[in-house]
């Protein structure tokens, strides 16, 4: 049917009345565009697709779809064109009805957004070259008012760029438009099971005389105002889908008018795959009644975690047990060997003993007796920690098998996945120590040394840009990232040491080192050349710190308050849309330029932000210096200390004051404190509380792996003797086959796939550990 909406005189672009024979639609009077919308939200799509709202003062239109439409439409479109790559996508913008969808569906924005940015960019130029090859260069003038502005709205006429491109589409299937996006098919039938972290909720609105809207917000986004999530009309009923990965705030609202509270929810925590029944009764008019009740059967969602826990601790057994019986083969081997040549020899006069054990003793004593008199050349226990930071880091990078508490933290707060590249930095300084004692030690001269640290800087910095993996133009690439944060943080940390190291006594405290019980020296002897002696370092060191606080929170932001640290966005009730990051967004937006900057920060998603933010960004380097440098503090402490319980001290000692900084100053862990706890902004807080965990850590496994020798680090050792390579490797080979697979959207199997993946590295490094292949720079 077609039916005549109005027209309108396109020399003044006013609405004029005429009457051209064809039939006008059904109309209705509402004085508010709240009533049209609440109308139009219970409709039911065998009722039409929505209405055209117009202001009879201004003739002004607009056109709201109804969300069963927008459900049943786009739901078919997603089925009908599984096959067709970016179909379903293309289909919102084709249709030019992203607003009224992403509003019923906000789940679906950040990935419009992103078609729609390459649908601009990239490929409607492709489509105007395309265009004038297939057809004629008559077009030119045409696709030269493409971008023009439209006389009435003043936007580009999008129109225009829908009718090309559907038509080229359609007609030119084999074209590369070089366009993916996920098929997403809307559920809202409670039969149909939900996804991973996802649950089902439907509202009862039972013995109401009025409408109710529900509000929500996931307690994840702190200060974010409530969102509507569905309306429901009186005494009916309505579904949605739950994001079950952080817990609500919810609140139910009358419709007519959104301040007349009736009940709410605090923190309500929606299991995966549960399906959720929120009943509201009225038994009299004030009093109303609201219930959660959860219903069926929910998903395993921890068994997957906690058999991956036990996998990794049941293949580190295995490999233990492996090396012993390897060892000790080659052991008795290479002994009976021995043996069997000094029984047989009696021309040489060498003492045969009486057995194969008081051989194995005697070798036994005499490495104990070496082990007292020096430490190893390598501290194994700090490979064995590397090894297991990057086997973390592996598993996190390929997924984590989709839980919240392997990816990183929205915004404040700990995640385990936020321990392990902190943890780099930190073991960084320990190792500048020890590897800058030996080489003075060797009479390496100091600027041999200093060549050597500008050298492995630039590898680190280069090899830290070639990570973004595809060719890009030098206008968009990323400048700052994890290899190149690791690098800065060493040049000038290994700087520091190098041109205040004191070389006279290093060759005598490199021979008489820590685990000799004949060797004793005053503890406070031992503080001063530790701590004491450094003062000139510390003093550089506290002076970068007071740099990054008077930055943080005294550079005024254009727009935004001084010494805001939030993400933007939603946050604070959106006062600070633009803010994320504060200061330290803001400098890397000045000096970098938007463009060089991480597009896809953690907190995009909860707190909806618009504006790129790096969280390897220029400021986060100065208390990456301070962490480095904590590192390189239990390297002086390591090679000054005489005993093994002295070492032990001071890296307790070290880790229970860092903690103290960092609990203080965030009051506990509080969003709402001094400086809180934030990888984002690596804050002065995140730092010390990962130093004070990184000194905890390594304090064991000294104990365990070069003291006591109860465990040998493998298969961690393995990953820390080949770190460099085993992380460029992952990262540049390990997205496909052999190392990975596309797997359903389950916790189970994403876990199985992604931990698969870290053992695989972890296999690679045994074989390059055990073929003595070690890569380093």
């Amino acid at each position: 049917m077609l039916y005549h909406l109005g027209t309108r005189d396109m020399s003044t672009l006013e609405e004029i009345e005429t009457d051209i024979g064809i039939p006008k639609p059904r109309s209705f009077q509402f004085s508010q565009l709240n009533q049209c919308i609440e109308y139009v939200n219970q409709m039911s799509f065998m009722e039409g697709e929505g209405i055209v709202a117009c202001d009879t003062r201004t003739y002004h239109r607009i056109k709201i779809k109804s969300p069963s439409y927008l459900i049943i439409h786009y739901g078919t479109v997603g089925v009908e064109n599984e096959n067709k790559t970016g179909q379903f996508c293309l289909s919102i913008w084709l249709q030019g009805e992203q607003q009224e969808y992403l509003n019923y569906f906000p789940k679906f924005i950040q990935e419009y957004n992103e078609i729609e940015k390459r649908i601009e960019e990239s490929i409607i130029p492709q489509l105007i070259n395309e265009f004038t090859k297939l057809f004629s260069s008559e077009t030119k003038t045409f696709f030269d008012n493409l971008n023009k502005e439209h006389p009435s709205s003043g936007k580009p006429n999008q129109d225009r760029k829908r009718l090309i491109f559907t038509k080229l589409f359609q007609q030119n299937q084999g074209i590369n438009w070089n366009i993916s996006c996920k098929k997403h098919t809307i559920k809202d039938d409670p039969s149909d099971p939900p996804s991973m972290d996802e649950a089902y909720l439907i509202i009862h609105n039972t013995n109401n005389s009025n409408g109710i809207t529900l509000y929500g917000n996931q307690v994840e986004c702190e200060g974010c105002d409530l969102k509507k999530l569905m309306v429901v009309a009186s005494n009916k009923s309505a579904s949605r889908i739950i994001d079950t990965k952080y817990a609500y705030d919810l609140e139910l609202r009358l419709s007519s008018s959104n301040s007349s509270l009736l009940c709410q929810f605090a923190s309500y925590k929606f299991a995966e795959n549960g399906t959720y029944v929120l009943s509201i009764m009225q038994n009299t008019s004030t009093d109303i009644m609201c219930s959660i009740e959860q219903i069926g059967t929910l998903s395993y969602y921890w068994t997957p975690a906690i058999l991956g826990i036990i996998t990794v601790i049941l293949y580190t057994v295995l490999v233990q047990l492996w090396h012993h019986l390897h060892c000790r083969r080659h052991f008795n081997h290479f002994y009976t060997n021995i043996f069997h040549s000094q029984a047989t020899d009696d021309n040489l006069n060498i003492r045969t003993l009486s057995s194969l054990e008081n051989i194995q003793q005697e070798a036994i004593n005499a490495s104990n007796n070496r082990t007292r008199r020096a430490l190893p050349k390598r501290l194994r226990s700090l490979d064995t920690f590397r090894g297991f930071s990057l086997m973390v880091m592996i598993f996190v990078n390929y997924g984590g098998g989709g839980y919240w508490f392997f990816d990183h933290s929205t915004w404040n707060g700990l995640t385990l996945a936020d321990l392990v590249f902190p943890w780099f930095t930190w073991m960084m300084g320990v190792s500048v120590v020890l590897s800058q004692r030996s080489l003075l030690a060797k009479n390496v001269r100091k600027r041999n040394i200093l060549l050597k640290i500008c050298q492995r800087t630039a590898i680190l910095f280069l090899l830290g840009l070639s990570e973004q993996g595809h060719l890009i133009k030098l206008t968009n690439m990323r400048i700052e990232g994890v290899l190149q944060r690791l690098a800065t943080c060493y040049f000038f940390t290994a700087i520091l040491v190098l041109v205040f190291e004191r070389k006279e006594n290093n060759q005598q405290e490199t021979i008489q080192l820590s685990i000799d019980n004949n060797i004793e020296q005053p503890f406070r002897t031992e503080l001063y050349k530790s701590i004491i002696q450094y003062w000139i370092q510390w003093l550089l060191v506290i002076l970068v710190v007071t740099v990054w606080i008077l930055l943080t929170f005294l550079v005024p932001i254009p727009n935004c308050p001084t010494g805001y640290i939030g993400p933007g966005g939603r946050h604070n009730h959106g006062n600070y849309w633009n803010c994320t990051g504060g200061a330290a967004g803001y400098i890397d937006r000045l000096i970098l330029g938007t463009s060089h900057l991480y597009n896809d920060p953690t907190c995009k998603e909860i707190y909806s932000t618009k504006i790129p933010y790096d969280p390897e960004g220029l400021l986060g380097n100065l208390t990456g210096i301070l962490l480095c440098y904590l590192g390189a503090q239990a390297g002086h402490s390591f090679i000054h200390s005489t005993r093994v319980h002295r070492v032990c001290i001071q890296w307790i000692i070290s880790g229970i004051i860092c903690g103290c900084f960092g609990l203080g100053l965030s009051q506990g862990g509080h969003s709402d404190s001094w400086i809180p706890i934030n990888k984002n902004l690596w804050s002065l807080t995140f730092v010390f509380t990962l130093a004070s965990l990184a000194f905890i850590v390594l304090t064991i496994l000294y104990l365990l792996v070069d003291v006591h020798q109860w465990f040998t680090g493998a298969p961690f050792l393995w990953l820390g003797m080949n770190s460099i390579a085993i992380y460029m490797c992952h990262g540049l080979f390990g997205v496909s086959f052999p190392v990975q697979l596309d797997v359903d959207d389950s916790h189970a199997q994403q876990l199985a796939m992604n931990l698969y993946g870290s053992l695989f590295w972890s296999f690679i490094a045994g074989i390059m550990y055990y073929k003595k292949v070690f890569i380093a720079i």
